[in-house]
């Protein structure tokens, strides 16, 4: 669990994550990783649920399995940037390195597999706040 300070203005306890994986058991270990960090996830069944949750502006962050095919990771992001025109910060999750891809597209920040919880919790305060308002170091048990 991450160690909160419940004054800090710059807590993510009780953010809204939505959760796009293909992989069941990714989609679970995410889940568990981010119930344990006090965050709300919630996986996404398919692309047009995405979608629409994205549009109601509710989520403060998207991990994104960067494995998708049809259609693809790049295709969505794009979708999600250009025709919805929504600015939520996405992480991207993925086994192969496609840095150049997913900052052209649009992607936040891009995580090789495995994920390990405390990289991931730092890289989610870092989308959500931004490098300048989130400055305490954070404390995270695996």
């Amino acid at each position: 669990m991450v160690d909160y300070d419940v004054n800090d203005p710059n807590t993510i306890s009780g953010s809204r994550v939505l959760i796009f994986e293909n992989d069941e058991v990714n989609q679970l270990l995410l889940k568990i990783m981010l119930e344990k960090n006090e965050l709300n996830p919630e996986i996404v069944p398919n692309v047009e649920e995405l979608y629409k949750k994205v549009q109601s502006h509710t989520y403060e962050l998207l991990l994104l399995d960067m494995e998708n095919k049809n259609p693809s990771s790049f295709e969505i992001i794009d979708q999600i940037r250009k025709e919805i025109k929504s600015d939520i910060p996405v992480i991207g999750l993925s086994t192969k390195d496609y840095r150049g891809r997913a900052i052209y597209h649009g992607i936040n920040v891009l995580l090789q597999r495995p994920i390990e919880n405390r990289a991931l919790m730092y890289h989610i305060m870092r989308v959500i706040y931004g490098n300048s308002k989130y400055k305490n170091p954070i404390t995270v048990t695996i």
